[in-house]
């Protein structure tokens, strides 16, 4: 069963097309996963790690202006329509979106879990068909998008994501693992450790 999301990774967005996770919802567990999730390249790897050559690097795509990046996150329409609306973004995105697919293509064609919890229920006696019942683990494919700060363009780029159609049977949560994190806390650091060295350098004097 996959991981619960922690509490600095629920995160509001804005609707789209996927079903959420709704830790109070009780319909049957997904069968399949797919978890997109935006995260600071500065603040480290995201654990657990995405799967194998699911891991996109963004940084060296064009960024919002400072105005606009002071004003909106990677969550809001105006900044990812002002992202978007450059063609390296656009190329970008279809890049990710295409490889994903080609992973989730290898599963072949993925049936609902409610689909397969009504088949169980009406035969009980017989139990689930070999492989689907719902003591089956659950394939969890994980796509990680890192940018610097992790508030922008990478959470931008998971938000066009999550708004695209995806194969049938295949449950979409999306993870903006530092994106609530205060966005002036290296400064705060940093001004903490220049007032220490004035109060030594006065104490010196």
């Amino acid at each position: 069963m996959p991981p619960t999301p922690t509490a600095d990774d629920d995160i509001p967005i804005p609707p789209n097309p996927n079903r959420p996770l709704d830790p109070h919802n009780h319909t049957p567990v997904p069968t399949h996963m797919l978890t997109l999730t935006s995260y600071s390249h500065r603040r480290g790897p995201l654990h657990p790690s995405p799967s194998p050559g699911l891991t996109f690097d963004v940084r060296a795509l064009p960024n919002a202006s400072k105005r606009l990046r002071d004003m909106c996150v990677g969550t809001d329409k105006a900044l990812r329509e002002a992202l978007m609306a450059e063609g390296k973004w656009g190329e970008k995105v279809r890049e990710v979106e295409a490889a994903v697919r080609e992973v989730l293509k290898g599963f072949g064609e993925v049936r609902e879990a409610e689909e397969i919890e009504e088949e169980c229920q009406e035969d009980e006696e017989q139990g689930c068909d070999e492989g689907e019942g719902e003591n089956k683990e659950p394939i969890h494919i994980r796509v990680g998008i890192c940018c610097e700060m992790g508030r922008h363009r990478s959470v931008a780029c998971v938000e066009e994501l999550a708004r695209r159609t995806w194969p049938p049977g295949w449950h979409v949560q999306v993870l903006h693992r530092d994106l609530k994190r205060p966005r002036s806390e290296r400064d705060k650091e940093k001004r903490s450790k220049i007032s220490k060295l004035d109060r030594f350098t006065d104490e010196s004097d």
